[in-house]
């Protein structure tokens, strides 16, 4: 027996007919193949009565509209020069076998600010779990050498998180590895509700809904964390976790990033530096001519040798 954990309309998993479950039933039956799905009907807010008020999409933002309105803005603590020294730091370590172009990202016109719009999910997570927890012994073999072993014991509890402010972008015209990089320093609590005029807002074209599923993900991965502390030990072994979720919701932020591009033979590529902690995230580009010249050199060395030692005196 399948289970899902969406009571509402959803596709059977053998024929993919569109199903209703009755209300109360937690068994799902599929009239045209016989599939039964279990429903756990707790494990998302369908109704979406927790979602905040503000988190609607704003569509009509643009990246030629300044930002202005409902969202909470996280505001620009690195000015321009400052996101100029960032790149400049950045790109000394990478500048060898790099085009003229990367070496000089500091100087470069493009260099724009923009404010990136994420939906924050916020929960209440309570989980049942069940594991193991690894302790660390050491003993000695017939040599008398010392080897460590684990020994497994089995561990099970509640643990109950709040998670807070689960960063999901609402844009897709930002890469998102990107953003996923310069994710560790952004501080949502320090946002504000009126934007800091004179910077740019990216397009919102991800509903709430579509980055749900995203936001799940990354409280499941906090939640295994919570539980690992909770197991302790030296090492933990994580097997069933049942997880129930309260007071969902989410809101708009828009994050401040300054952004370069470039070109290397007619690949645009991008680099972002956070406006809030100056951290940078980017892909470093090679210089073919260069790794050419490079690998080339130690070949017309060796040659020249060579015909200066089969040169007769």
């Amino acid at each position: 027996m399948a289970e899902i954990s969406a009571p509402g309309a959803c596709p059977c998993t053998t024929c993919g007919a569109q199903l209703e479950p009755e209300p109360g039933s937690p068994v799902l039956s599929c009239p045209f193949c016989g599939t039964e799905q279990h429903l756990r009907p707790e494990r998302v807010d369908r109704g979406w009565a927790s979602l905040n008020a503000n988190a609607s999409l704003n569509t009509s933002a643009s990246p030629g509209v300044e930002a202005a309105g409902r969202e909470l803005v996280l505001p620009f603590r690195i000015d321009q020069a400052g996101a100029r020294r960032a790149l400049r730091e950045w790109t000394r370590g990478r500048r060898r076998f790099a085009p003229r172009r990367f070496n000089r990202l500091d100087r470069a016109e493009s260099l724009t600010s923009v404010y990136v719009p994420h939906w924050a999910w916020s929960a209440e997570a309570r989980s049942r779990y069940r594991g193991e927890r690894g302790s660390y012994h050491w003993a000695r073999d017939e040599r008398g050498n010392r080897f460590r072993r684990t020994l497994w014991r089995p561990a099970a509890g509640t643990v109950a998180c709040s998670l807070v402010d689960v960063l999901v972008p609402s844009t897709t015209g930002v890469p998102r590895h990107l953003l996923a990089a310069l994710a560790p320093d952004w501080r949502p609590e320090e946002s504000r509700p009126v934007p800091v005029p004179g910077h740019r807002v990216a397009g919102a074209d991800v509903e709430p809904r579509a980055g749900l599923a995203e936001a799940e993900l990354r409280m499941d991965a906090a939640v295994r964390d919570a539980v690992r502390r909770d197991i302790g030990g030296d090492e933990q072994r994580v097997g069933a976790v049942d997880t129930v979720y309260s007071g969902r919701g989410c809101r708009s932020l828009l994050l401040p990033v300054w952004s370069v591009e470039y070109t290397v033979r007619g690949r645009s590529r991008q680099v972002l530096v956070s406006g809030w902690s100056a951290r940078v995230a980017g892909a470093r580009a090679w210089s073919a001519w260069k790794l050419g010249f490079a690998f080339a050199l130690p070949l017309i060395v060796m040659a020249v040798a060579l015909v200066f030692l089969v040169m007769p005196v």
